[in-house]
């Protein structure tokens, strides 16, 4: 508009409504829009406004002013859209270099890089936490096997973690992880107090190695290992010396039902190894490492004299190659000690020295440098030496190191186990001693487990196996308790609450033994060798199936086997036509009959003949008495 015009619909301008007003208001003061816009609408008129980029005498209506102001904000607000999208592409997208670096340009870069560099440590916080959780799932799962509830712990498992999972997103991560420790150390104390309370049953079940192909000769105090799920043995003494290295591995061209049977093999080394016993084996990696013992004079020597030694072998099992390392001074030479492999390390206890004296020391070789030391000890043990003893070591896992502690680590009662042994004074030990290697300086205490436990013994085997966490203890000699000395029986020791269990045997136990040969695949224990009142035992292979569910089937199915010639022996009772081959048996007895009474009466015939001829006059009267009964 040029000029101040007014509505059409009465014919009124704006300069009325102002004087009106002024004559409403006898002081003229600043209107606000509302009052004035109000005015007018009450008027019936059109308010108009100055168009602020025009001059002073143009004017538009205030609608199409307001509606214009709207446009520009629209138009306003699509730009600045516009302008952040091509700042956040800027900011967080990976844009092409160019070949000017500008200030801005390594601003943007720098807030990009740190943006992706925060979301990647949230997440590996956030995963952190949920694996801590899931271990200690894990642990309770470990701690309540067996025990069967309604929703299955898998599910309740599940379904915390997805709730863990929303709040930890939602950034409740420390409320949270305090109620789910909690409820873990109540699940935990709960779940101890029942595994306390209780002594495991656990069934076994024993069967021998049927193979017809070649054994190792019978010995005693060898030393057996496993590599790869495979038997490495090695010395030991029997008819004669040995210092041969024998595997056996499953073998699978024979297969009995359910039974796994091994077969041995010799294998050859690079190297000539003197004769031992005694001694110690472990396994560090692919290499077998044998300690002390006592060595045998070759075949070819005259001489008998038998010497302790102190010497380290070192034979890789993978091209074996062997390597003999021999000392002086630290490590004194030893016989019937124990020795467990632990990290690097190779962990030496008791034994006899070369003048017979029993040992009590601790001393620790390492395999990468070759040394010896001392071990550090807590308090002494053994004060009257010990020997004939045996260890094995239950740890969570083979990287542990000595010294070394890991807070990480949540495997309750790991550590090496010590049972039995002869002192100095003859007396069998029954003590359960347990090492804790990870303290500096390590740990010994005598360990009280639950249930009824072994007797009092010396040359047993005592082994661990992995899978299930139990200490396996078979066989020895007790001469003060038992008659005979040697002994049969299997125990089993639960790692998780320290309790004896009750073993139910089942299969073709042996007789009792002793200085015998023992390790561990899996769940299966194999025995090898020893000695009892009869001499050597048979150079069998007895294998001990500690799997619950395989020694049940197998226990099942020999209960099965042992009906089945009842019912066949009924089977054949049943009246049928006779094959041929018992037609041809009964011909062949009653031809074997005929010449049964041929060879009679040619006996017959004979003593005749020599009566006949005889100068014995009972002869003679014999013969006449006989042709009158025949005529």
């Amino acid at each position: 508009m040029s000029s101040l015009e007014s509505s059409p619909k009465n014919g009124l301008n704006i300069v009325d409504i102002l004087e009106k007003y002024k004559q409403k208001k006898a002081i003229m003061s600043p209107l606000p829009l509302e009052q004035f816009q109000q005015i007018v609408q009450d008027a019936g008129q059109e308010l108009l406004q100055q168009h602020p980029e025009c001059e002073n005498t143009h004017f538009i209506p205030f609608k199409q002013l307001n509606q214009d102001a709207i446009d520009e904000l629209e138009r306003s607000l699509h730009q600045s859209k516009i302008m952040w999208n091509n700042f956040s592409r800027a900011l967080f997208a990976a844009s092409p270099i160019q070949k000017k670096n500008n200030s801005k340009k390594m601003e943007l870069q720098h807030n990009r890089d740190a943006y992706y560099r925060i979301r990647k440590q949230n997440e590996i916080q956030l995963k952190l936490q949920l694996d801590g959780i899931n271990k200690e799932y894990q642990k309770i799962h470990l701690e309540t096997q067996g025990v069967k509830s309604y929703p299955s712990i898998s599910t309740k498992d599940q379904f915390r973690q997805q709730q863990i999972k929303r709040q930890l997103q939602m950034g409740c991560c420390q409320e949270l992880v305090r109620q789910e420790t909690e409820f873990i150390q109540q699940q935990i104390e709960l779940t101890k107090s029942r595994l306390f309370n209780e002594v495991k049953k656990i069934v076994v079940y024993i069967y021998n190695n049927q193979n017809n192909g070649w054994n190792p000769s019978s010995r005693e105090s060898g030393a057996m290992v496993n590599y790869n799920e495979k038997l490495y043995l090695f010395g030991g003494s029997g008819a004669g010396h040995m210092s041969d290295l024998c595997q056996a591995s499953l073998d699978k061209c024979i297969i009995i039902v359910i039974l796994e049977l091994y077969k041995w093999m010799m294998i050859k080394l690079k190297q000539q190894i003197q004769c031992r016993s005694y001694h110690t084996a472990n396994v560090y990696k692919s290499q077998m490492i044998i300690f002390g013992g006592v060595l045998f004079p070759h075949k070819n020597e005259d001489r008998i004299h038998c010497e302790v030694t102190n010497e380290v072998i070192h034979i890789n099992l993978v091209n074996f190659e062997m390597k003999v390392v021999q000392h002086a001074g630290i490590a004194s030479p030893r016989k019937a000690h124990i020795a467990e492999s632990i990290g690097r390390y190779l962990v030496v206890q008791g034994g006899i020295d070369s003048k017979g004296h029993y040992l009590n020391d601790f001393l620790a070789y390492d395999i990468l440098t070759q040394r010896w030391q001392n071990v550090e000890i807590n308090i002494p043990v053994f004060q009257d030496g010990v020997a004939f003893h045996k260890s094995c070591c239950a740890l969570e896992h083979k990287s542990i190191d000595l010294y070394k502690h890991d807070p990480d680590i949540t495997f309750e009662n790991q550590g090496i186990y010590i049972f039995g042994g002869l002192d100095s004074n003859g007396y069998y030990l029954d003590k359960l001693i347990r090492i804790d290697v990870r303290r500096r300086p390590i740990f010994i205490e005598e360990v009280q487990p639950k249930g009824r436990g072994p007797i009092s013994r010396c040359q047993h085997s005592m082994t661990y196996v992995e899978l299930s966490q139990q200490i396996v203890i078979y066989g020895g000699k007790n001469d003060d308790i038992n008659t005979q000395g040697f002994l049969n029986d299997l125990h089993v020791l639960e790692i998780r609450n320290l309790s004896w269990s009750n073993v139910d045997i089942r299969g073709h136990p042996s007789p009792g033994r002793c200085s015998h040969s023992a390790s561990v695949i899996e769940e299966k224990l194999f025995i090898f060798g020893g000695v009892n009142q009869t001499g050597f035992v048979k150079c069998d292979l007895l294998i001990i199936e500690l799997n619950q569910s395989k020694a049940l089937e197998m226990s099942q199915y020999e209960s099965q086997t042992e009906r089945l010639p009842q019912q066949q022996v009924q089977i054949q009772l049943k009246p049928a036509t006779p094959p041929k081959r018992i037609l041809n048996l009964k011909q062949q007895i009653e031809q074997i009959k005929n010449d049964s009474e041929k060879v009679k009466l040619a006996d017959k015939f004979k003593r005749q003949s020599m009566a006949r001829h005889s100068r014995n006059l009972t002869d003679v009267h014999r013969y006449r008495t006989f042709a009158t009964v025949t005529d």
